[in-house]
């Protein structure tokens, strides 16, 4: 583009050439040609230079709309991001109501088929009731065989539900802690009451033991040859109050004669929760059958274990009463029969546990309860506790030991599985330190108190 100062001086010059030189007049036209495009040319760039300012305007306006575009893009990526977390979260939730929806399907249709399979078996049970009524009808003459028939269809009518059922519960059990801090409870009821009751039937150490219990007194510590009461006889009494109190609920346990004791009142029952476990059932299914078979008797009779409870406790006390008949003629008063009475429910109570706990527990008896045992029996303090020593014990294979409280083994766990023999709870004995003692059953001399 030339420059507009060299135009005018072009424009000058050509105009003082024109007026001093006719003979240039030829190119007047060009350069007025010339001068109208220079006008024309900056009339072009003024109007492109306006042109740039409306397109730098309109620029910078475009850049405003994409930024507002971008903001608003940003946003919306946003909410994209929202509603893809909600989708996900939305799909989860989804998913989980389909498996839950799922599985109470399986759960109808298990249901369903079973309850099914139930109508089945009760319609043919049903069917053979029928057909047992008809034939006591008939034979009259045969009642007590017909009744006896009747039950032992009753009885496979338990067994056939029962197989219907849900499997045992494995977890709603007690632990072995448990367990040993109810026998520990026990314990101490039991000696408890004993001191209550020496105290009542005021017994000192001028009494003599009764010659029937001579055995008893001969496993039972600071007892020489002699017969002297080295330690007064009033440990020999409380020690045999709680023997006396403990010894029937023992005996119950290992003759399984929880639930026999009302045998008389419901024989069918009875007999149902007492029978031994078949030679063909695991240890584990014939523990479920146990709990299942009490759980459907509780709920056609729900106060058969409380009868059950009832009838022990009443031979417990006669036990108990016995015993210490032959001790003393002094009979209990009603308050001793009373806790002695809540002791024997608590002890019912924790051979109903033992009974249908999914592992194999069982009460031992220390061979210090044996009558041919001898009195001299070496401490063993992994299986035995020292109750009532007030010395530390230095040597605990040389004492003379007397059990009075048994011990709880552990032979099976909760999956009905053989294990090593567990010591749950130890046996409460009594020791004396004695000067030597004999491997076999004859008798050592004992130190005096």
């Amino acid at each position: 583009m030339v420059p507009r100062s060299s135009i005018q001086t072009s424009s000058g010059q050509i105009n003082e050439d024109v007026n001093h030189a006719p003979r240039r007049r030829v190119r007047v036209h060009d350069l007025h040609r010339c001068k109208d495009e220079v006008l024309r040319l900056r009339d072009e760039l003024s109007h492109s230079q306006e042109n740039a300012r409306f397109a730098r305007n309109a620029l910078a306006s475009s850049n405003d709309e994409v930024q507002m575009l971008k903001y608003k893009l940003a946003r919306c990526e946003e909410s994209i991001g929202d509603y893809q977390a909600r989708l996900t979260s939305f799909n989860e939730h989804a998913i989980d109501l389909a498996l839950c929806l799922n599985s109470a399907v399986e759960k109808a249709n298990a249901e369903a088929a079973a309850v099914v399979s139930l109508q089945s078996t009760e319609a043919h049970l049903t069917a053979e009731v029928t057909s047992l009524r008809q034939s006591k009808d008939q034979l009259h003459c045969a009642h007590h065989a017909t009744t006896q028939q009747l039950e032992s269809t009753q009885a496979q009518m338990l067994a056939l539900k029962q197989s219907l059922s849900s499997t045992l519960d494995r977890s709603n059990f007690r632990t072995d802690e448990d367990i040993k801090r109810e026998l520990d409870d026990l314990f101490h009821d039991i000696q408890s009451w004993a001191l209550s009751a020496l105290r009542a039937l005021k017994w000192d150490d001028g009494m003599k033991v009764a010659d029937e219990l001579h055995w008893i007194r001969e496993s039972l510590p600071f007892y020489s040859e002699s017969g002297q009461y080295q330690g007064g006889a009033k440990k020999y009494m409380v020690s045999i109050l709680m023997f006396s109190t403990i010894a029937p609920v023992v005996k119950m346990h290992e003759d399984h004669l929880t639930f026999q004791l009302c045998a008389s009142e419901q024989p069918g029952l009875a007999g149902c929760l007492s029978q031994a476990r078949p030679e063909n059932v695991t240890f584990a299914d014939w523990k479920a059958w146990l709990v299942t078979t009490k759980d459907m008797i509780l709920a056609a009779q729900p106060t058969f274990i409380e009868q059950c409870e009832t009838a022990a406790v009443h031979v417990f006390q006669k036990e108990t009463d016995d015993m210490i008949a032959t001790i003393n003629a002094t009979p209990f008063g009603p308050n001793l029969r009373r806790s002695l009475g809540r002791i024997y429910s608590r002890a019912f109570r924790l051979l109903v546990t033992l009974h249908f706990h999914p592992a194999d527990y069982r009460l031992a008896i220390p061979s210090a309860w044996d009558r041919a045992a001898s009195c001299l029996h070496r401490f063993n303090y992994n299986k035995e506790e020292v109750v009532g020593q007030d010395q530390p014990i230095d040597d605990p294979t040389a004492h003379l030991a007397a059990s009075f409280f048994p011990a709880l083994v552990k032979a099976r766990n909760e999956q009905g599985e053989k294990i090593e023999e567990t010591i749950v709870s130890k046996a409460k004995v009594l020791i004396q330190t004695i000067e030597t003692v004999s491997n076999g059953d004859g008798a050592s001399s004992s130190s005096d108190l």
